[in-house]
């Protein structure tokens, strides 16, 4: 069956990722008819079959190993991309070598993108700017919301809201947690049991550090895991959001985030947050005194990021849509 000038979403629907909800989003505010085309991680070469496809307006990939696949094969349908980051693991991973990236999103009508950062650096390796769109940036803030009140506590709390991968920069983490015992610490993830520096299994005997597992620490509790902090820590050394920063941000929470993704898009430095370079314990530090020496104001902060609402992003996601297939 023809899709008739519809639009195909190829995503890992089912899989909890924020790619499915940004999917989801595109597929709930375009006013075109939508095939789901699931690609499950690792498993991405076979995602996208002309059949599949036939007679659609357009291709929407959430990520890009199933776009570089559907270009490679000659796909003929236009083609848009959310691009998140680029992230060369050092021993393994999915990441094209950067000539082949820059190439293959010359490929793509439209590149939806997160963060000025990741804008330059796409500029940088030669997409065409016109080939942008800065629009994947969502925050839920009628779910995260500060504390009706403001609660006073003996010791700051720091958290950290992460499934466990080497760009989270475990080895920061456990060095900060081992170093600032003057505050408390929330690691609140899953899959941290595997990190190469051992960072549950060395700090599980610090009285100032706690580990809550996803999987079995729900969704529904996020919202007040937020308001329990003072200050919400990110410090990888490769980010496309991070999207818990707006989450904590919404929740009146202050950030302390590396250079990395959009942290500089929403930070503005001792007014609303704090941004250190990757990997620089002394700085990060500095920013963590100078913030605990700050008001703080909470319904501030949350209104640095409370506008960039899911449902401005589809909005703007199916806006572009028509544009982009008006025009090619």
């Amino acid at each position: 069956m023809t899709m008739d000038g519809g639009i195909a979403i190829v995503a890992p629907y089912g899989g909890g990722w924020i790619l499915e909800t940004l999917a989801r989003e595109v597929e709930a505010h375009t006013r075109r008819r939508v095939r789901r085309i699931t690609h499950a991680k690792g498993r991405t070469g076979e995602a996208v079959d002309e059949a599949l496809v036939c007679g659609a307006s357009a291709i929407v990939f959430a990520h890009h190993i199933p776009f570089q696949h559907y270009v490679e094969r000659g796909g003929t349908a236009h083609k848009i991309l959310f691009f998140g980051h680029y992230y060369e693991h050092p021993t393994f991973g999915d990441a094209p070598q950067v000539d082949t990236l820059a190439a293959t999103l010359g490929q793509a009508d439209r590149v939806w993108t997160n963060a000025a950062l990741w804008d330059a650096w796409l500029t940088n390796l030669g997409v065409e700017p016109s080939r942008l769109k800065r629009i994947v940036r969502a925050v839920d803030s009628d779910v995260f919301r500060p504390a009706p009140s403001v609660v006073i506590r003996k010791r700051a709390v720091i958290g950290l809201a992460s499934q466990y991968h080497h760009r989270k920069n475990e080895a920061f983490i456990l060095r900060a947690v081992e170093r600032r015992r003057d505050v408390d610490w929330v690691l609140l993830g899953r899959g941290w049991e595997k990190g190469q520096v051992g960072l549950i299994e060395r700090a599980a005997g610090l009285p100032s550090f706690r580990y809550f597992d996803t999987t079995t620490f729900g969704f529904e509790a996020w919202p007040a895991f937020y308001r329990s902090l003072d200050f919400f820590l990110s410090p990888s050394f490769c980010e496309g959001g991070p999207f818990p920063m707006l989450e904590a941000m919404a929740s009146g929470v202050w950030p302390l985030c590396s250079r990395t993704g959009f942290a500089e898009d929403f930070i503005v430095q001792g007014e609303a947050g704090h941004v250190f370079d990757v990997d620089d314990d002394a700085a990060f530090d500095a920013c963590l005194d100078a913030a605990l020496a700050l008001h703080r104001d909470p319904n501030a902060l949350r209104a640095t990021v409370a506008p960039w609402t899911w449902s401005r992003f589809g909005d703007s996601a199916a806006a572009d849509l028509e544009v982009l297939l008006g025009a090619v």
